[in-house]
């Protein structure tokens, strides 16, 4: 769900940004830099949660990380905050990705990889369009200061479906690398 929300941010940052904040392209590229620092920072210290904390443990961590940054900006609508949450955004996202991966790996196959990958694939583009469209109908009639609730609530849909992910898929054993 992270990066269902991200690809939702592209389209709710800007507009956000303008009529909500304000403000200008400048922050829109600050907040972009931020994210790319968050994401990088992430990339760092990735390894090391993976290790200490195991891999289940590490996405549910940033999947509630990616909600407390997104609702954020439901209780303070600054630029500063923007930025705070984008590098949020940044880390646990690339934390979720990389922690996922890391799961996937240890639970299926390398003969079925490939296939695997493209149907879940599949579902993160059904579900990045549901959202978006969902998204288009909405805010044609709701005014635009209540987008990051929107986001929020999808964002929250990530640890509902991690639960119920965690009671059905048991965390695998994957050494450390």
């Amino acid at each position: 769900m992270p990066f269902v929300c991200i690809m939702l941010l592209n389209i709710v940052k800007p507009v956000f940004i303008s009529d909500v904040l304000l403000a200008d392209a400048k922050v829109l590229a600050a907040a972009s830099v931020c994210y790319t620092a968050g994401a990088v920072l992430s990339g760092g210290l990735s390894g090391r949660f993976l290790i200490r904390f195991g891999s289940f443990n590490t996405l549910a961590f940033a999947v509630w990380g990616f909600v407390f940054s997104t609702a954020l900006l439901l209780v303070f609508s600054h630029t500063h905050v923007l930025y705070a949450a984008s590098v949020g955004w940044g880390i646990f996202n690339s934390l979720a990705r990389i922690s996922n991966q890391t799961i996937m790996m240890g639970i299926v196959e390398n003969h079925v990889m490939g296939r695997f990958t493209a149907h879940v694939q599949k579902w993160t583009m059904f579900i990045r369009t549901a959202v978006i469209v969902g998204f288009s109908v909405s805010f044609l009639s709701i005014p635009y200061d209540y987008s990051f609730w929107y986001v929020c609530v999808i964002a929250l849909l990530g640890p509902l479906l991690l639960w119920g992910r965690r009671a059905v898929v048991k965390e695998p054993n994957v050494p450390a690398r």
